[in-house]
């Protein structure tokens, strides 16, 4: 039994600050994986997750989970029990001038009764320019909206085309990795796939674009590492690369650059990387290593601030032959 199948809803409350005395309340109800139990449902009590570890080949397998146990259950769930709780809360909540939303995260059919019997056929449904917003709700998300403007509606720069990703050239990757080798002066600087959730468009570039970078405030680390050890993790990882280039071949390197000479594996090169990365190294193999305290959001975007316009590059530095990415390229 997947135990996310049986949660009805998780009820979110925030209030966004208006300035002053002013506030808005909004309420979400939210559910997900109900992977077709459109019925109410029974599970018996549950001890897996003890000591940490969980049943090989569950959904959870691999994740590290507190120990605790899950007591049985008897005919809980169903859909129509929650449209009667959401239902409720929209009544109760309306009493009180509360807007709510009902969200679910998907995940509806399969491993159910009903997705075994009823077959069904997507359509998606385009969201675009053309489609008139709802006043009532468009209302609600300018009142939260508008205490924020000011910071994220900023123009950070100008991109004069799209950061699209072009087979192993990830443009946005790449000018990050950029921004933080010329900021501190590496030879080399490593980057991860993770941390570009929304890509840079052409045209202005504002912080809102670059929320998800902006909630990155862990430190950049510089260190120092013999060239024999950035050929073990460029092997092991595949990063991401700033001032180092690279090809791999059925996950082997076959040439591997620092500037515009091959990588020596006895000298000693001064690097650069983002928090993750630097969590990814054998801390053995790095040398001097320095939390530079500061934050690599504030690195990325000052550069984007000063740079004005910013164009992708599509330069091949890093090339991986025939290696899955989901299961050679670190996030």
């Amino acid at each position: 039994m997947r135990i996310k199948s049986i949660i009805l809803a998780s009820l979110l409350s925030f209030i966004a600050s208006a300035g002053g005395n002013s506030s808005q309340r909004l309420t979400i109800l939210h559910s997900n994986d109900v992977h077709g139990h459109l019925l109410p449902c029974s599970y018996p009590a549950i001890s897996s997750l003890r000591s940490g570890n969980v049943i090989s080949g569950s959904m959870m397998a691999g994740n590290t989970i507190g120990a605790f146990d899950l007591p049985a259950r008897r005919d809980i769930g169903g859909i129509a029990r929650r449209a009667t709780l959401a239902a409720r809360t929209r009544a109760e909540l309306a009493k009180r001038g509360t807007p709510v939303w009902l969200i679910d995260a998907g995940d509806i059919f399969f491993y159910g009764a009903f997705s075994n019997e009823y077959r069904y056929q997507e359509q998606l449904l385009p969201v675009t320019s053309e489609t008139p917003e709802d006043p009532a709700l468009k209302a609600v998300l300018d009142k939260l909206w508008a205490p924020y403007a000011a910071k994220y509606d900023e123009v950070l720069a100008t991109a004069t085309a799209d950061f699209a990703d072009r087979g192993d050239d990830f443009s946005q990757n790449n000018f990050f990795a950029d921004a933080v080798r010329a900021e501190f002066g590496a030879e080399v600087e490593f980057e991860g796939l993770g941390g570009v959730h929304w890509p840079i468009v052409a045209g202005p570039v504002t912080r809102a674009m670059l929320v998800y970078v902006d909630q990155n405030t862990s430190s950049v680390v510089t260190f120092r590492m013999k060239g024999s050890a950035i050929r073990r993790f460029v092997q092991q990882s595949t990063p991401i690369c700033s001032g180092l280039r690279y090809r791999m071949f059925f996950g082997k390197i076959q040439t591997i650059t620092v500037g515009d000479a091959p990588l020596d594996d006895a000298r000693v090169y001064s690097c650069a990387a983002n928090p993750s990365q630097a969590s990814r190294m054998n801390g053995s193999e790095m040398l001097d290593k320095k939390d530079t305290k500061r934050p690599w959001s504030e690195v990325v975007i000052d550069a984007i601030r000063k740079a004005k316009t910013i164009t992708p590059a599509y330069d091949g530095r890093c090339i991986v032959v025939e290696t899955p990415r989901s299961a050679g390229r670190t996030e």
